[in-house]
């Protein structure tokens, strides 16, 4: 697991420093369109996956359903790991975990 926790990055002699915005990977799009309005730029990032159409290859699991959420990857063991882990960037972002994880324990 990553030993730099997100909010670190957000942080000045442990405060967080106060922020107009914060993009997100999971809506990277909407977070760029923000971002250029708010900036008044048009940054056109060259995305590795061309278009939010394309199919994902089959993960470990078999599954191509690329709108799985996805607490579901995890398993109850791994579930609770991210949950100690990440507590407060769990909360201060608003991530949340489905009722129950699909996968079996490993």
């Amino acid at each position: 697991m990553s030993t730099v926790m997100q909010l670190d990055w957000l942080k000045v002699d442990g405060n967080l420093v106060p922020l107009d915005f914060i993009g997100r990977v999971e809506t990277f799009d909407q977070s760029i369109a923000e971002l250029n309005r708010l900036a008044g730029i048009k940054l056109k990032p060259k995305h590795l996956r061309k278009g939010a159409d394309q199919t994902f290859e089959h993960d470990r699991h078999g599954d191509t359903r690329k709108d799985k959420h996805y607490s579901n990857y995890y398993t109850p063991k791994t579930r609770k790991m991210v949950e100690e882990r990440f507590h407060e960037e769990i909360k201060m972002f608003g991530y949340r975990f489905e009722s129950e994880p699909q996968l079996p324990l490993l």
